[in-house]
């Protein structure tokens, strides 16, 4: 193979000394260069893709329907003026004007529905490609659009949240999201039957602190044709290490007659928990509140239940041992 290589490079080095090969390379280069020159003078018909941008939108009416994004035309022109077109048209989009297209009679309910013949185009888009392109055929040749009344409200935003969490780390209080509610306009079909919206999925996995974050609407919600003022939302996400923890808690009573002694045996609760560690020192025992009920006796059970009534709302995993307890019973 080295041998192929430098056998090449003698030839071209020898063919060089001469000036053959730039003259034969010289010729070749013009005869393809005058080649395409009388190519592109000649006239074609081609098919192109057209992305397409629709505006003004029918007044107080929502669209519905999802319309094509894209329109495929078959062209007619010389070659020098199509390839100036699909340079020029590559990414900038054709217009359609929505309102010139009369809407016609209720449909059903409060729904409308309009046309779009894209014929009717046909002499706007040779003003807009050049007088030089003819277009022929579009496809697809038209479109039927269904439209609803165009309604608003204020809605709930609900943040759609994944979240995983390094040992001993857990959410300390309530997700935030800012603002709580959101105007949303749309079809008045869709904004009727809706009470909450959500924001686009939040993963997080090991989180070991407070996370704040801007997020946008669920994609979910595009194909509902909705809209949102303002577009995004601040959430916040309060991330705290817990530890667990135990308290002693004496057993108060509830619903005992007035001529009735009852007491409890043990007298007293350990209930333990995982609290925020910054927290710790605030829990105390006048923030709890567990009880037993004379009405809950049965004559079948020595036993009555613990009930955990008050505790403050930033423990988790709480649990109470015993959580059955012995009585007595005396009269006074």
């Amino acid at each position: 193979m080295k041998r192929f290589f430098h056998s090449i490079k003698q030839n071209v080095r020898k063919a060089s000394r001469n000036k053959k090969l730039y003259v034969f390379l010289s010729c070749l280069g013009l005869t393809i260069f005058f080649w395409i020159l009388n190519a592109l003078g000649n006239v074609y018909t081609t098919q192109y893709e057209f992305k397409i941008k629709y505006y003004n939108n029918p007044k107080d009416l929502v669209i519905v329907t999802d319309l094509p994004e894209k329109l495929n035309l078959k062209v007619s022109g010389i070659g020098f003026d199509l390839l100036s077109c699909k340079l020029s048209y590559s990414s900038k989009p054709l217009l359609i004007d929505l309102s010139q297209v009369s809407v016609q009679n209720n449909y059903e309910n409060d729904l409308k529905r309009l046309k779009i013949n894209f014929d009717d185009y046909k002499n706007f888009w040779f003003t807009q490609l050049g007088n030089q392109i003819e277009v022929n055929e579009i496809f697809p040749k038209s479109v039927d659009v269904l439209l609803d009344k165009k309604a608003e409200k204020m809605i709930e935003i609900i943040p759609l949240l994944q979240l995983g969490f390094e040992k001993q780390f857990q959410i300390e209080g309530k997700v935030s999201v800012k603002p709580a509610v959101v105007n949303v306009s749309g079809p008045k079909s869709i904004i009727d039957s809706i009470t909450q919206v959500f924001t686009k999925e939040i993963k997080y996995e090991q989180l070991d602190e407070s996370v704040t974050l801007i997020s946008e609407f669920n994609d979910i919600h595009q194909s509902q044709k909705l809209s949102f003022d303002p577009n995004k939302v601040l959430i916040h996400i309060p991330v705290e290490k817990y530890t667990e923890s135990s308290i002693h808690i004496p057993i108060s009573y509830k619903n005992v007659p007035d001529s009735i002694e009852l007491k409890a045996i043990p007298g007293s609760v350990e209930i333990k928990f995982m609290v925020p560690l910054g927290k710790l020192s605030t829990i105390i025992p006048s923030k709890f509140i567990v009880s037993v009920d004379y009405n809950k006796m049965n004559d079948r059970y020595n036993k009555l239940k613990v009930n955990l009534e008050k505790y403050p709302s930033n423990l988790t995993s709480l649990s109470i041992k015993p959580s059955k307890v012995e009585y007595i019973i005396k009269r006074k």
